[in-house]
């Protein structure tokens, strides 16, 4: 595979994590890069990335986060393989684990552990949506996202921290899930184009036998009024894109 020229120049974080990304699979977008973020730097423990893909979220997080491991569960075998080749491209084999599986037919191997912290970019386009937006199927959803979510947390250990990105007009069904799972210290980071627009993208995150209020934060603007140009951002925007800052920092300081 590292003799495949096609798209071998692909990065994260201004150069700073190595990707390799075929045309024929599924792209890593913004939102990986941007549900990476929502923690700090300095966190330690084991993290379960649920619906792996090729490796986005979880890179972003190993750059970032360098005292974390990971457990990557992923049911596409082409998925898989690339995220393995992710990975070594970044020489970080000794942190991660992946493992071929489905959410609702757990392996063993991810069913009898608990992980301090859960993410989860699950997909969320329908049908023809899917086909247009994605070269594969995930991001189609094909299941109930309240189910997603009931499973992923399972997987939490007592006090850890599962978080979530996806469609902003999906927040109630999520808060709806996570309180009826317990689930508290709720955090809601909402995520626009631009100023003037409803938001687009909404990043949830939540503990598990905590009972602290939710916190909805300052809104992400990911371009600047004004901007026409879709391939420029935000000062905010490019902080969390290209130089790995902590969302929440981010937002408070706009």
């Amino acid at each position: 595979m590292a003799s495949q020229k096609e798209n071998f120049n692909h990065s994260l974080l201004n150069g700073q994590v190595k990707i390799y990304q075929p045309d024929h699979l599924y792209r890593i977008s913004i939102d990986p890069v941007l549900l990476g973020s929502v923690f700090p730097s300095d966190i330690t423990g084991d993290v379960l990335d649920i619906g792996f893909g090729t490796g986005g979220v979880s890179l972003v997080m190993m750059h970032r986060c360098p005292e974390l491991t990971f457990v990557g569960l992923e049911k596409q075998t082409d998925l898989i393989l690339q995220a393995s080749h992710n990975i070594s491209l970044n020489s970080q084999e000794d942190r991660f684990e992946l493992v071929e599986g489905d959410l609702f037919d757990m392996p063993s191997l991810v069913k009898n552990r608990s992980f301090d912290y859960v993410v989860t970019n699950p997909p969320f386009y329908q049908g023809e949506q899917a086909e247009k937006h994605f070269k594969k199927t995930a991001h189609s959803e094909q299941f109930d996202l309240s189910d997603w979510i009931t499973e992923s947390v399972k997987r939490v250990k007592a006090r850890g921290y599962f978080a979530i990105i996806h469609q902003a007009e999906r927040l109630d069904d999520i808060l709806a899930t996570l309180s009826q799972l317990q689930m508290g210290g709720v955090e809601v980071y909402p995520i626009y184009s631009k100023v003037g627009q409803v938001a687009n993208r909404v990043i949830v995150v939540a503990r598990k036998g905590v009972k602290t209020a939710t916190t909805v934060y300052p809104p992400l603007y990911m371009h600047d009024d004004g901007m026409t140009d879709t391939r420029k951002y935000s000062d905010q925007a490019e902080c969390v894109l290209r130089d790995g800052c902590y969302l929440k920092d981010v937002v408070l300081k706009s």
